[in-house]
């Protein structure tokens, strides 16, 4: 544990790589890429009975500089199934675009992200002790992260921000369109 303030003291569940929730908003399977909004911005999650986090505008800002440092895993404990192309920081919060890896389990994913089944994101993510504000309330402590440093995110089925950080759209890659085309024409000449 760590003393933040006079009294104030932070739990040991901020020591080392964090877990957090989010929601997918849309999955487009024909381009092989995920857009996302991983972590909605001043947006308060309960992550126990008397602890609550949020994260301020600007917090993964740096992650910008480096996407494909960003992972992208098929629930937090599953199979690496791509990368991050893009990180944006917007008003809102942080939005990944990445691309599905060429596996079974991103195939999978990508099927199970299209029909609905992992249709949020839980972002991993290391805190930075100097941009994090703990207050401590009749409810609880609630920690707000200024700056943190964003390390990829997962496919869930429920995450911490409900709605708030959700699956934007999903696309497949152009090769399975060109691979359904040559198929077609090939059954096409067996006639």
């Amino acid at each position: 544990m760590t003393i933040v303030a006079p009294d104030l003291v932070v739990p040991s569940v901020f020591n080392g790589t964090q877990y957090r929730e989010a929601s997918i908003e849309h999955l487009d399977p024909d381009e092989g890429t995920l857009l996302v909004r991983a972590v909605p911005y001043d947006v308060e999650a309960q992550l126990d009975r008397e602890l609550f986090e949020s994260f301020a505008p600007k917090a993964f800002a740096r992650a910008s500089n480096a996407p494909s440092r960003v992972k992208l895993w098929m629930g937090h404990n599953g199979p690496l199934i791509g990368h991050a192309l893009d990180v944006e920081d917007r008003a809102d919060g942080v939005w990944i675009r990445s691309r599905f890896s060429k596996t079974a389990s991103a195939t999978e994913a990508r099927e199970l992200a299209s029909d609905g089944t992992l249709d949020q994101v839980s972002i991993t993510f290391k805190p930075s002790w100097d941009y994090m504000k703990v207050t401590r309330k009749a409810d609880g402590l609630h920690v707000r992260h200024s700056r943190a440093g964003l390390l990829g995110f997962a496919l869930v089925p429920h995450g911490a921000y409900d709605v708030g950080a959700y699956v934007a759209s999903v696309r497949s890659d152009a090769i399975d369109r060109e691979r359904e085309r040559r198929l077609a024409a090939l059954k096409a000449l067996d006639h």
